[in-house]
């Protein structure tokens, strides 16, 4: 609707918008389609619909997280996102079928190419992505709308050095991407090699 504010993000929405680079690559395609599966269980928890349980384990001073991620239902009832909805529709009928309790490993290798296609067409939609196809020596790119991947980055790192609102978002994105401190410094990333 014309006039109408800007839907906030979803926490998939955000991750795959600072996945992408200005060239329209990502880094590895596989790689973030899997963490974009994984943003989608976040927003259910956030939401209070979903919880994964993972063991936590120390070693020699190191905390570990192990374990496939047994996924318990909360709240099957309607989140106000179509997406997701339909997520927690898979999860009743997947969670009631199976033998085994659902885990977010088999889940994240099921979903991930899945989930990154919506995120991506949603985005696309919204003019946050801009989808250029393939062609002859040419492969298919999704180049981020730069106000507004500016914008987000802006948003994690102030939350990222405590100079912004801190939310459940931002914490997610600040730990998933290095964000640089106050000091400028960050955890490294991986080169651009999705060519």
């Amino acid at each position: 609707m014309a006039g109408s504010p800007p839907q906030p993000l979803t926490l998939p929405e955000e991750f795959v918008l600072l996945s992408h680079l200005e060239s329209g690559r990502v880094h590895d395609v596989k790689q973030t389609a899997t963490a974009c599966a994984a943003a989608e269980l976040g927003e259910l928890a956030l939401r209070r619909h979903l919880l994964v349980r993972i063991r936590k384990t120390r070693k020699l001073g190191i905390e570990f997280y192990r374990g496939p991620g047994e996924m318990e239902l909360l709240d099957p009832g309607p989140t106000g996102l179509d997406w997701a909805d339909a997520l927690l529709a898979e999860l009743v009928q997947a969670t009631a079928t199976a033998p085994q309790p659902a885990t977010a490993r088999r889940w994240l290798r099921r979903r991930g190419s899945a989930a990154l296609s919506l995120h991506r067409a949603a985005l696309a939609e919204r003019g946050l992505l801009h989808h250029r196809p393939a062609a002859s020596f040419r492969k298919e790119r999704y180049h981020p709308e730069r106000g507004a991947r500016d914008a987000l980055i802006d948003a994690v790192r102030a939350a990222y050095d405590g100079s912004g609102p801190l939310d459940p978002t931002c914490c997610s994105c600040a730990s998933w991407w290095g964000v640089p401190n106050s000091s400028g410094t960050s955890a490294s990333r991986a080169g651009d090699t999705n060519k």
